[in-house]
């Protein structure tokens, strides 16, 4: 596995205009992290808010700059952490990691806590697709490891569908930002390339 991996970065809270698709380190895990192959990475108004420097201020958090945003994604188990049990490399997953210290997931990689990993269900294609008619899905948490746990029980049961408005590539991460800055609505999906 290479040393380096692409990111949408910011190099100071501001507009759309802050990112830049940048090469930097593959984080390092934790005995109780995993290390995912990102292949998608979920975008919701709070991502503005975090590119603004919103919750920084709000929360009296200090930024480590290149910063990577992102608070969930999906993709696949590149390497767990000692401790982890339950997870093996190649295993197709989601997770959520709000504010994470090592990084969001506007990456090829994230390192995340294995409390905040799930498997993604067989039932579930891989691909985000956007949906048919007027559906709209609003998730207004903050997501911990008890309500991934509940989500992941009713996407196994198959009693909650992701909602996908629209996928950007990750090189168009200001574009997706400026549309959800018009449209404060639905659900914008970043495929990441692992080429890129």
């Amino acid at each position: 596995m290479n040393k380096t991996m692409k990111a949408a970065a910011i190099h100071q809270f501001g507009g759309i205009d802050r990112f830049e698709i940048i090469d930097v380190a593959i984080p390092e895990i934790d005995d109780d992290e995993i290390l995912i192959r990102l292949d998608f990475a979920g975008l919701g108004s709070w991502d503005v808010f975090e590119r603004e420097g919103g919750y920084a201020r709000m929360l009296g958090l200090v930024a480590n700059f290149p910063y990577i945003l992102g608070s969930e994604g999906a993709g696949t188990v590149a390497r767990i952490g000692a401790a982890v049990k339950g997870y093996k490399e190649g295993d197709a997953v989601y997770a959520s990691g709000f504010l994470n210290p090592k990084g969001g997931f506007y990456a090829q990689f994230a390192a995340v806590s294995a409390d905040l990993v799930n498997h993604r269900p067989e039932h579930l294609s891989p691909e985000p697709t956007p949906p048919a008619g007027n559906t709209l899905l609003n998730y207004n948490a903050d997501p911990d490891a008890d309500l991934m746990r509940r989500l992941a029980g009713l996407l196994e049961g198959r009693s909650l569908r992701p909602v996908v408005s629209k996928v950007y590539p990750l090189k168009d991460v200001a574009v997706a930002h400026e549309a959800l800055r018009q449209h404060h609505l639905g659900k914008f999906i970043l495929a990441i390339d692992r080429a890129e």
